[in-house]
């Protein structure tokens, strides 16, 4: 059924023929997609990626989904006026409850998964980038079509290496475990994803959301307005962005309503992550810094841990939500250590080199006087 709304304009635009993507600039990509799960496909989303070296304007870009099927569109998600930094992502979906990270949720009613199908994405009416999937469509395949989205949780079509075009669809995407709004995994299978929800918390009280990995949120303090709902996406391999210092094999994306929750710092909570693996006194729960350079990264340092069991572990005096990951001896964040590198390695050098020449003059007069003295 189709349902117009501001961001949705036509559910019968003409798809233009003819696919010639060598003259225009390839500023934003259709990166990931997941548009088959297990009965009922309510966990559908489309992710762009900006992989220019600048911030792009989304209100020129307009998403189409085609019906290979005489080549089709059936609904058209015009974007809005977003700013998306260089390298960021953003991503669309049917059901913002069951998509982690979704920036426009209901864009669209569903993704057909019919053989073939595709997705369109224009800049000012002109095709700059476009997936055609389980077969080729004329004007819309970029050389040959991707591989199905298989019917399982948790897998999904992305493009890997993340952000990688080379206007081949069965080359460039591949069945990887999904990553809706960060870097596409290397992970093929195993791509365990929960999702659980609770909307009744207390302060003071420890509250677990999710059932096979449950996290624990005690919140101190609600905030203004409320913290009413805390959704959890449990994904059981590691994150794209893990390091060696963390612990593999699992982390976890958190979210909170009301919407501007997770962009305050007046709500207050204690976090409590299970962990199967022996606990040691460095360990550390560490939270995902997004964005690049200096400042981001995994923070693991901004307070030490409230506490340990056998299980889990705990750190309190959070103010906001991320993706979340255990550290296994992480001390301070990796950002800190080559932040604090590059301040002490490099005003070394300033002073060394001249130090190492006025050495060497020094040693120079001293030889030359003695050799005057000889004489």
């Amino acid at each position: 059924l189709y349902e117009p709304n501001a961001y949705r304009s036509s559910d019968h635009d003409p798809v233009l023929v003819g696919l010639n993507l060598a003259s225009y600039s390839f500023d934003v990509v259709i990166n990931e997609v997941d548009y088959d799960q297990p009965g009922t496909d309510n966990a559908e989303f489309i992710e762009l990626k900006n992989v220019s070296n600048t911030a792009v304007d989304l209100s020129e870009y307009t998403v189409q989904l085609v019906n290979g099927n005489g080549n089709v569109v059936y609904d058209t998600i015009v974007l809005p006026a977003v700013t998306l930094p260089a390298g960021a992502y953003y991503v669309l979906c049917a059901t913002n409850a069951l998509v982690t990270n979704c920036d426009l949720p209901d864009a669209f009613a569903s993704i057909q998964n019919g053989a073939p199908d595709g997705i369109a994405l224009r800049q000012n009416g002109i095709l700059v980038d476009a997936l055609a999937y389980e077969g080729s469509i004329p004007g819309l395949t970029e050389t040959s079509p991707a591989p199905a989205d298989p019917d399982v949780i948790g897998q999904g079509l992305s493009r890997y290496p993340d952000g990688v075009d080379t206007n081949d669809n069965s080359a460039d995407f591949s069945v990887h475990c999904i990553t809706p709004g960060i870097a596409n995994s290397s992970q093929t299978s195993t791509c365990t994803v929960e999702f659980a929800q609770v909307c009744s918390f207390s302060t003071g009280i420890a509250t677990p959301v999710g059932t096979t990995n449950p996290i624990m949120v005690n919140f101190a303090d609600l905030g203004d307005p409320a913290v009413d709902c805390v959704h959890v996406m449990y994904f059981g391999y590691d994150h794209p962005n893990a390091s060696t210092a963390l612990q593999t094999g699992g982390y976890w994306h958190i979210e909170a309503t009301p919407a501007d929750a997770g962009s305050t710092t007046a709500f207050t909570y204690s976090l409590t992550l299970p962990f199967a693996n022996p606990v040691y006194p460095d360990d550390k729960i560490c939270r995902w810094l997004e964005g690049t350079g200096p400042g981001y990264g995994w923070d693991c340092a901004a307070g030490a841990p409230g506490g340990y069991t056998a299980t889990d572990l705990t750190r309190s005096g959070l103010h906001g939500f991320s993706d979340w990951a255990v550290g296994d001896y992480a001390g301070p964040t990796a950002v800190s250590i080559q932040s604090l590198s590059a301040q002490t390695s490099t005003p070394f050098i300033v002073w060394s080199l001249p130090l190492l020449v006025l050495m060497a003059g020094l040693i120079w007069w001293r030889i030359a006087t003695r050799k005057q003295r000889e004489s």
